[in-house]
């Protein structure tokens, strides 16, 4: 199931796979995702972040997203330095995935 534009239009908590994950925008996240596609995508464009407090599970979407689109991605992974309400984002990891 591609997931993607519902995930980027809703500021919500929704449950998916057995994963909670926080709003897109929730600065209270500890670990950030970004996946930019090769190709944009008429309902979500060429960027979608997602945000967890667990980096595993936030792997886990993005290997689950990547692998419905058709077009190769690069990935990049932050982790938030800080505590919130302070930020200190550095990426921690960055991939390629071709298709």
């Amino acid at each position: 199931m591609f997931l993607l534009p519902l995930v980027a239009h809703t500021k919500k908590q929704i449950k998916t796979n057995n994963i909670n994950i926080m709003s897109i925008k929730s600065p209270k996240n500890k670990y950030s995702a970004v996946i930019t596609l090769d190709k944009a995508c008429k309902e979500i464009g060429s960027r979608v972040t997602f945000t967890s407090n667990d980096i595993e599970a936030l792997k886990r979407i993005v290997k689950d997203q990547c692998g419905c689109v058709k077009c190769g991605c690069t990935v990049a992974i932050s982790q938030n330095m800080k505590e919130y309400p302070k930020f200190d984002w550095v990426e921690i990891e960055k991939y390629r995935i071709e298709q």
